[in-house]
């Protein structure tokens, strides 16, 4: 009998197996591919910035950022700061003043800048930006975080600590028994006292009444010629559009028009169409300079209709939640993930 199991070892599950070994609490964590292998772990886009327009978003990403900080420090890869230029609509300038000058908004040296200012940190930013006199927050120390590097490093100092991992075991119901619960597989079952789904959209696929539904992030892979590639990550409010660096010589833009569905299941990827929608975004941040398209990443995520994740604390007779992130949580998943491990320990839930 195992006294805690995770459903799903994309970011969002080896954040929670972390948590809970750094906490004393041995876990095991269920994967039906391999620990960052499936979902938007696999392919999204991963920029760690601190302002968000959903204000609870923006406070967890600011522990957020000074997490992947600390965590990143000996672990090549995981975390990259680069700097990042959030351009803003025009009616939404007010909106980021008052967050800069609120709790948290001047630190990391997050302040406003013109496009014109940007261009100098990014000669190939289109030159639209500084001719309509777009104005940008410009977070310095933001960048991009590997997903699947991060949760890999995440599950691997768990193991360390005396969590374990099973991957490549499919799951196809929870049941509950009278004093626990059966996580069945593919070709078996595990008992367990309590049980944490952190599956992401795949939530929806064992428990269907979940306030939860399927968005695509398609996120388009450009092959930049030599001294052209573009040094931060940028996204542009008005064209709905993102772009961060990745290795020499190439980055990844998105902003495709997701598809939606109640369930990964019934989820259908036009991905010609959404590599189409983003090369335009691509010329859209850059202009063009010569950027050939290489590959589309197809993933997907949960999504909630207000961008708050779906909490759902764990307990005799009830299966907890920790999912429904939307394309925006590889900034503040892990610190979550602290923070309910905590108040599940002070509660005596776990």
């Amino acid at each position: 009998m195992e006294d805690i199991v995770i459903i799903g070892g994309g970011l969002s599950g080896a954040a929670l197996l972390w948590s809970l070994a750094e906490a004393g609490r041995q876990a095991l964590l269920l994967e039906g591919n391999v620990i960052g292998g499936g979902g938007a772990t696999a392919h999204s886009r991963g920029i760690v910035r601190v302002y968000d327009p959903v204000p609870q978003l923006a406070a967890w990403s600011l522990e957020g950022l000074r997490f992947w900080q600390s965590f990143s420090e000996g672990r090549p890869g995981v975390y990259t700061p680069v700097g990042m230029a959030y351009f803003l609509a025009p009616e939404n300038i007010a909106r980021a003043e008052a967050f800069l000058s609120g709790p948290g908004g001047n630190s990391h040296g997050m302040r406003l800048a013109r496009a014109a200012e940007i261009a100098e940190r990014c000669p190939v930013l289109h030159d639209g930006f500084a001719a309509d006199d777009r104005v940008a927050l410009w977070e310095p120390e933001a960048g991009h975080v590997d997903p699947r590097a991060a949760a890999r490093a995440l599950a691997d100092v768990a193991v360390g600590q005396g969590a374990a991992v099973i991957e490549g075991i499919p799951i196809r119901r929870i049941r509950q028994m009278a004093d626990h619960f059966r996580v069945e597989t593919g070709f078996g079952a595990v008992e367990a006292r309590q049980v944490v789904m952190a599956t992401g959209a795949a939530a929806r696929l064992l428990e269907e009444d979940l306030p939860l539904e399927t968005r695509s992030i398609v996120l388009s892979c450009f092959a930049a010629p030599g001294g052209a590639q573009p040094g931060i990550c940028l996204i542009d409010e008005v064209s709905q559009s993102y772009l961060r660096p990745g290795q020499p010589g190439h980055f990844y833009v998105g902003g495709a028009k997701p598809a939606i569905s109640p369930s990964p299941a019934a989820l259908e990827i036009d991905a010609p169409g959404a590599m189409v929608e983003n090369i335009a975004n691509a010329r859209v941040l850059l202009g063009d300079h010569g950027y050939q398209p290489v590959n589309a990443h197809l993933g997907h995520d949960g999504y909630t209709a207000d961008y708050l994740p779906l909490l759902r604390d764990p307990g005799p007779g009830q299966v907890g939640l920790f999912t429904g992130f939307s394309g925006r949580g590889a900034k503040y998943i892990p610190v979550l993930a602290q923070t309910c491990v905590q108040g599940w320990l002070q509660r005596g839930l776990i």
